[in-house]
């Protein structure tokens, strides 16, 4: 088994889910309300929340964090338009909160002359 499956299997243990003996991590993903796609080597790639999103990602995403690669993050849009992403760094894994910014020119206010 995988070190990822092995610790997300823990965790959700821990949370007293129901986990299969046979789970892979693909499986406990889904579980999870995130449906990863895997490339040609078995990587996943790509991961997206599904509608019926349970809530407790964060605490999972620091669980598998030290098996992330480092740099891999995660940008989340919600349905009233906020944004953020899950950031890993190899080690741990945080929330941060998106701003939009414009460039410079849009630091001249408009003046309409009457």
């Amino acid at each position: 088994m995988k070190p990822a499956e092995n610790a997300l299997r823990a965790y959700r243990m821990r949370c007293g889910y129901d986990v299969a003996n046979d789970a892979t991590l693909v499986d406990m993903l889904c579980d999870c309300c995130w449906v990863p796609e895997m490339d040609g080597n078995g990587d996943i790639n790509y991961i997206y929340l599904d509608d019926d999103y349970i809530g407790d990602e964060e605490d999972w995403f620091e669980e598998i964090a030290p098996f992330v690669r480092r740099g891999s993050h995660l940008a989340l849009e919600g349905d009233d338009g906020y944004i953020w992403c899950f950031y890993f760094d190899g080690r741990h894994c945080t929330q941060h909160h998106g701003v939009i910014t414009f460039p410079s020119i849009m630091d001249t206010k408009i003046t309409i002359e009457t």
